[in-house]
C-alpha cells in the first residue's frame, strides 16, 4: 500500500489486487484524522532519514532494478 492509494477528499482507499483487480473501499470517517497524522509523522521521519544520508526505503530487488530511484521517490 502506498500513500497515493489514499484519497482523503473522496474518503476512499484503493487496494491493488492480482491481475489488475483493484478495489476501492471507503475509509471510515473515524480514522481519517489518525491516518493523516500518521502519514505526516512518517513523512517527517523519512525526510530526517534522507537528510542523515539514508537512501530511502527498502524495496524488492526486482522493483529496484526496474526503477532504481523508487526508493527515494516522493509521496
Amino acid at each position: 500500500m502506498r500513500v497515493r492509494d489514499f484519497n482523503f477528499d473522496a474518503e476512499m482507499l484503493t487496494v491493488h489486487g492480482k491481475g489488475k483487480k483493484d478495489r476501492t473501499v471507503p475509509l471510515p470517517e473515524s480514522i481519517i484524522q489518525e491516518l493523516k497524522t500518521q502519514l505526516k509523522v512518517v513523512g517527517e521521519l523519512h525526510e530526517q532519514d534522507l537528510a542523515a544520508g539514508y537512501d530511502g526505503v527498502f524495496l524488492d530487488d526486482a522493483v529496484e532494478k526496474i526503477t532504481p530511484t523508487a526508493c527515494r521517490s516522493g509521496r
